[in-house]
């Protein structure tokens, strides 16, 4: 502080105090520090009991004082006691400014500033002595936890211990907070300011950067989902999630592979297929077809088979496994997104497909359904049991139907006979590996491939409109979502009508299996929707087919997503539901919610808004948000840090969406990944290096030295020894990188064999940024470039872990 700002202090505290809406406004009192420090204690303290009761979402005694008899609610409670901590923090602040400016009358300022010092370490003493007899008498801060009962399948006779079920009985979509290191915290800063315009990105990038620093990192608990894998893995168990009922199985590795090998063998054959032969012969058909930056990116993916996973189908007996497959890292990944691209463009005429239960519901109000009766149908294993020939032809006819086919040839880049050769050529090829054999699927398409939902849409619409020109009269409605069909018949002759259907259905679905489901005790289930039949009409409401609970409120989800499940959840019961029985259905969907830790407040809170809408005529339905041209960025939630983000995003015209990163079913691939480096299936490095320099590893910020003392610091995703090879060969030649530019000039060698490995991590810009760092750290020594600039904020707040 210069000599001039105690005079300016003072100036300003004398104009403030007489206008001050403090109970105090005498400037003879503001000058007495013992009476400061006092009244800094009790605000402080009066600060923090509004703050509590705040977090607590309840009306402290003298603000009820003041509404009388009206019950305030939780959101006006927290508004209100936001207000008045946030008034208590202002009157400590003026009040600090009156403690400094008392201590200066005749001192020179290292005097002024060891009495003020004095002045409050005496006052944090009162202020926690009085905190400690105020704090008892406040309400306990009570979280509202799941009464549902939780639920672990386990089919082992190993016994295992209350605190790891505890984990696995939240459930797979449970959400454990990432416990982030500050250079992955900066790199979901930049993946913000990326999206900011390039004008603007530099004050982004320095704004989200003090978001970071007034961060302070609370105790995540991680460290249970690594207990749970490292206790099964050594005791030989796994687990799979329930395909239903959304909970875990936990079982055997024998009884895995068995299970495993039985859902195999359901839907695939063994082959004695190369599966890189497979992929050269892809590249050629790829090549004569001219889609050469197709060609480029399918030869740059190392992976030829798809991985494999399955889940439990627990309602049905023995619990069969269902097998799903995974294109991540593969070549055949490039290939059904090409496909999915340009099917997804075309226009299917399906006479019974619905995009949701809501066109059923509407057409139930809309239509007198006194008279009908409803069966449902189910095909079985839809996916897997698609005829692959007239699945071809059903996408030429579909190509052929649209209105303007030389747009579709224009788009996809090829003839709509050389689409159809690498649709071909992709359902041949897709393989999988199981227990070191290969297995390519009998018919259809996998489950987990890109395409498989197109697919099926557009095949099926060749079905149902087959099949409604065969119904003729015999039903009244039919309606289709995915593999589901609702079939309402008068319910005069239900039986006959019936019997008449189902033959239709077998006789035009091409070889596709359907069961049936009629109703029982006057009640069928269709989709999210129960329907009641009666003699006085139909009744319907909304009652989820699935078993599964409801997020666990505890989960470390964004709020934004419990709000919108309690939403989505009393909405739905509102919307889809007849008078008749809109009250059961909204009290069953209630009672989910309070089992799943749902506080009342959030329920009434939800409720209110609802309440608001019907009151200003609006439709409850679900509304499809803007498509706009707003950019937006996907980052991880962290609470505290997550929507601060996205305030300072939202000021630069961006969109932050959060994400959930750490989900309790990562457990599953979690042991795949153990058992998988246990075998040597996975981990190793498959490049025959001529030069092995130092250990194979990749992800990394490496630092190797020179002779003459320097060093160059760098990054790579791959392995290390395919960079430092390609840096021993770059001296050679003519210098083309930064380190045998160096070489060359100072005549010094690398020193490749005692290159150290500074930081690891598998994403680009998160080791993009730690190198930055280095290279900024290590001065002048350092003969390398950073990829990217670091800002002085970034720098300092990524010193605080390097240093």
């Amino acid at each position: 502080m210069h000599r001039y700002q105690p005079a300016q202090l003072a100036a300003l505290i004398s104009l403030i105090s007489s206008t001050k809406g403090s109970v105090i406004c005498s400037n003879v009192l503001l000058s007495n520090p013992s009476l400061l420090t006092s009244l800094i204690a009790v605000y402080i303290c009066r600060a923090r009991t509004a703050s509590w009761y705040a977090k607590t979402s309840t009306c402290p005694p003298d603000l009820q004082v003041l509404v009388g008899v009206l019950r305030l609610s939780a959101g006006h409670s927290r508004r209100m006691c936001r207000l008045l901590c946030s008034e208590w923090w202002h009157q400590v602040r003026f009040l600090k400014d009156c403690l400094r400016v008392t201590c200066q009358q005749d001192l020179s300022p290292p005097q002024v500033n060891y009495k003020y010092n004095l002045w409050l370490k005496l006052c944090n003493q009162v202020t926690e002595w009085l905190w400690n007899q105020v704090r008892p008498t406040l309400p306990a801060r009570t979280r509202t936890k799941a009464t549902s009962e939780a639920k672990v399948l386990n089919l082992s006779e190993c016994d295992v211990p209350v605190k790891h079920l505890d984990v696995l009985s939240k459930g797979p979509k449970f959400c454990v907070e990432p416990a982030l290191r500050p250079a992955e915290l900066v790199s979901v800063s930049r993946s913000v300011a990326r999206r900011v315009p390039e004008d603007s990105r530099t004050t982004c990038v320095a704004e989200c950067t003090d978001v970071l620093l007034k961060h302070r990192p609370r105790r995540v608990h991680d460290i249970v989902m690594s207990s749970v894998v490292d206790f099964l893995h050594s005791s030989g168990l796994t687990c799979v999630v329930s395909d239903k009922e959304g909970f875990f199985v936990v079982l055997t590795r024998g009884l895995f592979s068995e299970k495993g090998s039985v859902a195999i063998a359901k839907n695939f054959r063994e082959v004695s297929h190369n599966p890189s032969k497979i992929k050269k012969q892809a590249v050629e058909l790829l090549k004569s077809l001219s889609l050469d930056k197709l060609v480029n990116k399918v030869k740059k993916e190392m992976g030829d088979t798809l991985d494999v996973f399955f889940t439990a189908k627990t309602h049905k007996p023995d619990i069969p496994f269902r097998t799903i497959v995974s294109e991540r890292n593969t070549w055949l990944q490039i290939v059904s997104r090409y496909l999915q691209k340009n099917l997804e463009s075309l226009v299917v005429a399906d006479p019974f497909q619905v995009a949701s239960s809501d066109i059923l519901v509407d057409f139930l109000r809309n239509n007198d359904s006194g008279g009908l009766r409803a069966f449902s149908l189910d095909i079985e294993d839809l996916y897997y049991s698609l005829p692959q020939a007239p699945l071809l032809q059903s996408v030429k006819e579909c190509i052929g139907n649209q209105e303007d086919e030389f747009e579709f040839t224009s788009r996809s880049g090829v003839s709509v006979e050389g689409f159809l050769e690498v649709l071909r050529c992709y359902l041949e090829a897709t393989l999988v590996t199981w227990n070191g054999k290969v297995f390519a699927q009998k018919s259809g398409v996998c489950i987990g491939s890109c395409v498989a939902p197109i697919l099926s849409t557009i095949f099926l619409a060749k079905v149902d409109r087959a099949i409604q020109g065969s119904l003729v009269d015999l039903a009244i409605k039919v309606f289709r979502y995915v593999d589901d069909y609702l079939v309402f018949v008068d319910r005069c002759v239900f039986i006959r009508k019936m019997i008449d259907v189902m033959k239709v259905f077998r006789e035009q679905g091409h070889g596709l299996t359907f069961t049936c489901e009629v109703p029982r005790n006057d009640a069928l289930q269709y989709l999210d929707l129960q329907l009641a039949f009666s003699p006085d009409g139909l009744c319907w409401r909304y009652k989820p087919r699935s078993q599964k609970g409801l997020l666990d409120y505890q989960s470390g989800h964004s709020r934004l997503v419990k709000n919108g499940i309690a939403s989505s959840c009393i909405r739905s019961a509102i919307s889809k539901s007849c008078p008749h029985l809109i009250r059961q259905s909204m009290c069953e969907q209630a009672v989910k919610l309070r089992q799943a830790g749902y506080p009342d407040a959030v329920i009434a809170a939800v409720s209110e808004r609802l309440l608001k809408t019907i009151r200003a005529g609006g439709k409850l339905a679900a509304t499809e948000r803007c498509k706009g041209s707003r950019p937006f960025s996907v980052i991880p939630y962290i609470h505290g840090v997550s929507h601060r983000f996205k305030r300072v995003a939202a000021r630069f015209g961006v969109n932050v969406v959060f994400s959930a990163k750490s989900k309790l079913k990562d457990i599953c691939p979690r042991l795949q990944h153990r058992e998988n480096k246990k075998s040597g299936k996975k981990g190793k490095c498959t490049m025959r290096h001529g030069i092995r320099f130092v250990s194979c590893v990749k992800g990394v910020v490496y630092e190797t030295p020179f002779s003459c003392g320097h060093v160059y610091v760098g990054q790579s995703g791959r392995c290390l020894n395919i960079r430092l090879r390609e840096h021993h060969s770059s001296l050679k030649g003519t210098p083309t990188s930064h380190l045998a530019l160096h070489c060359r000039q100072c005549g010094c060698t690398p020193m490749f064999d005692q290159t150290a490995v500074l930081f690891r991590h598998r994403e680009q810009l998160t080791r993009e940024l730690v190198e930055a760092c280095f290279i900024r750290k290590r001065g002048e020594k350092c003969v390398s470039h950073p990829s990217v600039l670091l800002h002085d904020k970034e720098f300092s707040f990524l010193m605080s872990t390097f240093s």
